[in-house]
């Protein structure tokens, strides 16, 4: 797993996940997942939508009319993500840590000050 010591909080480190995925997404469209946290400039850098999990905030009115457009809990995270062939989560490395003591199956891709990018394949 990368190490990305140089980049900091914010968008400084989304842009660091972001080139962390160049070449990692082009031959294939994958669900991006966005854990229990939302980064505004994330969808952008990235150029593709993300899916919520586990966090709602200013998206509720949004997610109470598309419930498909997130997902409620991190449980629920954790069985779809074991149904996909392939895809990719930005988490807190906490949240990272409890998802694969739990026996989720992910590879990291990369590590920032607060965030790890991982993949399912």
């Amino acid at each position: 797993m990368d190490r990305a010591e140089g980049a900091g909080a914010g968008a400084g480190e989304v842009k660091g996940v972001s080139a962390s995925t160049q070449g990692v997404f082009a031959p294939v469209f994958a669900p991006v997942f966005t854990v229990q946290a939302y980064d505004q400039s994330l969808a952008f850098y990235l150029r593709q939508p993300v899916i919520l999990v586990d966090y709602q905030d200013e998206f509720a009115l949004g997610l109470g009319e598309a419930p498909e457009r997130g997902i409620a809990t991190l449980q629920e995270f954790g069985r779809r993500w074991r149904e996909l062939g392939d895809g990719f989560a930005v988490m807190s490395r906490t949240t990272y840590e409890r998802l694969r003591v739990e026996g989720v199956p992910m590879r990291g891709i990369a590590t920032f000050p607060h965030r790890v990018l991982v993949r399912r394949q």
